[in-house]
């Protein structure tokens, strides 16, 4: 009798183990089925017939379709705190000589991105350049962002408010073009002290841009755009240097402890410092082989 009650408890436990297993099996498959769903929704604008026919005139990299995927992006709400957190942080060169890609005498700057964990993994590099003096570095880094089609990517970073001689990045317009919050970083006091932060941070490169002229953008201003950017936040790092950030799309607090995680010394945090090496070396012309 014994002997049958152990037969009988072990195969009880066998048949639970293997519904729980078809239970589990069948709560992904369920999950997997809502979440395809609801990107087909988004995609597609929950199927109304009026946003079709647009779509298949842009084409799938048309600005409308851009647009949509943005704010899809938007509603993700990426949690910058979680350990996995990756970032694209995009720094500038100016370097190389004459002719070579993003080099000096093209009228374009070297950008490079570089894909991060908040454990310092490198996950993804992407290169791209923005226009010297012009006015399209957020349309730009946005695009760097679209060519890896990462959906882990929460953040993008960039080294400097203003790039590419006076080419001020539009951090609303990024966080609309990448659907993920945009951080601007600088690292130093301003021109003019001001302690770098506060409505009257900035006020001199704030003259100069207007003393420069429109952006090219319907009409707009440099220093309007910039006016946009808001006033720089500080950043105390482990390291004990400071940062300050601009921020759109989430907090500097938020954008603070995960620069802080990846600053191993001084104030440049790590993934910027690889994008400026890798920056330099992608604009310098290399031998080719006769």
């Amino acid at each position: 009798m014994a002997a049958f009650d152990a037969g009988a408890f072990a195969g009880w436990s066998l048949a639970a183990a293997a519904l729980m297993a078809a239970a589990a099996v069948s709560y992904r498959m369920y999950c997997r089925a809502a979440r395809r769903a609801e990107e087909a929704a988004r995609g597609h604008g929950g199927g109304g017939g009026r946003d079709a026919a647009p779509d298949a005139s842009a084409g799938a990299g048309g600005p409308l379709a851009a647009s949509r995927r943005g704010r899809a992006g938007l509603a993700r709400r990426p949690n910058l705190d979680k350990p996995g957190a990756r970032g694209l942080f995009v720094a500038e060169s100016f370097g190389g000589a004459g002719g070579a890609p993003g080099g000096a005498g093209t009228g374009a700057s070297t950008l490079a991105g570089v894909v991060m964990r908040r454990d310092l993994v490198i996950d993804g590099f992407v290169l791209g350049s923005a226009t010297i003096g012009g006015a399209d570095a957020a349309e730009r880094i946005a695009s760097m962002h679209a060519r890896l089609g990462r959906r882990d990517v929460g953040l993008v970073a960039v080294s400097g408010a203003v790039i590419s001689s006076y080419n001020v990045v539009d951090l609303p317009l990024l966080r609309e073009r990448a659907g993920v919050p945009a951080v601007a970083v600088s690292y130093g006091e301003p021109a003019g002290g001001g302690g770098g932060t506060g409505a009257g941070c900035g006020g001199a490169l704030a003259g100069r841009l207007a003393a420069i002229g429109p952006s090219g953008k319907k009409g707009e201003s440099r220093a309007a755009v910039f006016s946009r950017l808001g006033p720089r936040a500080r950043i105390r790092l482990r390291t004990s240097h400071d940062l300050f950030v601009r921020c759109a799309g989430c907090s500097p607090a938020q954008a603070g402890r995960l620069l802080d995680s990846m600053t191993v010394q001084g104030s440049v945090p790590e993934p910027f410092r690889i994008a400026r090496l890798l920056a330099r070396a992608a604009c310098r012309p290399f031998a080719r082989p006769d």
